[in-house]
């Protein structure tokens, strides 16, 4: 059951990482029930963001290569043999995606940085995302195109900055008016694989 509509407001005190920020978003995501086996990949997405939505343990989310996993935007890779995963922003890793793009994030930036951040992890001598993992950083991205993008479809410096780096919402933060549904969530999530995917083969 999808609850009813409340009122955002952006708060200092709203971080990511405690989820309250989450129960003003989450009746703007539809999530259908569940039918197919979890085993599915397509399914994959779909479970992921009913835990999110549905309320999570920060423990679980913090697990390294259970939900969390390297080669995120703004946070360091866990130590190699680590069961937890730096929860910090790296400020290094922010200001670089700030440089990089300038004008903002479009959806075809957001696949160009997670390929480039995930193209460390070779440099670093680490394993690739497996299917799975690779799959939970294209439907981070798409969740944050699809939540933070302004009219012109481009999440604003602002957004950036505050979103990743401060993880609160933006001041000027507005709930978006169409419904995200999950086949919505899941069609920009492949077309970010998709973009991810040529720009490999550049």
């Amino acid at each position: 059951m999808i609850p009813k509509k409340t009122n955002c407001i952006s708060q200092k005190s709203h971080r990511k990482k405690n989820i309250p920020v989450i129960v003003n978003i989450r009746p703007h995501i539809h999530l259908p029930p569940i039918h197919a086996p979890c085993y599915y990949p397509r399914n994959w997405g779909r479970i992921l963001l009913w835990d999110l939505f549905a309320g999570i343990s920060l423990d679980i989310l913090a697990a390294h290569n259970k939900i969390e996993h390297d080669a995120s935007l703004v946070h360091d890779n866990a130590p190699l043999g680590a069961k937890y995963a730096p929860t910090e922003v790296n400020y290094t890793l922010l200001e670089e995606l700030i440089e990089r793009y300038p004008r903002g994030m479009g959806l075809n930036d957001l696949a160009d940085a997670r390929f480039h951040r995930e193209m460390m992890l070779r440099k670093e001598g680490r394993h690739k995302l497996d299917d799975f993992h690779e799959e939970v950083g294209h439907g981070e991205a798409a969740l944050t195109w699809l939540l933070m993008k302004e009219t012109t479809d481009v999440v604003s410096i602002e957004a950036i900055r505050q979103w990743f780096g401060e993880e609160t919402f933006p001041e000027s933060y507005v709930i978006p008016k169409e419904e995200i549904s999950l086949e919505k969530v899941m069609d920009v999530s492949a077309e970010i694989g998709r973009d991810m995917k040529r720009i490999e083969g550049k």
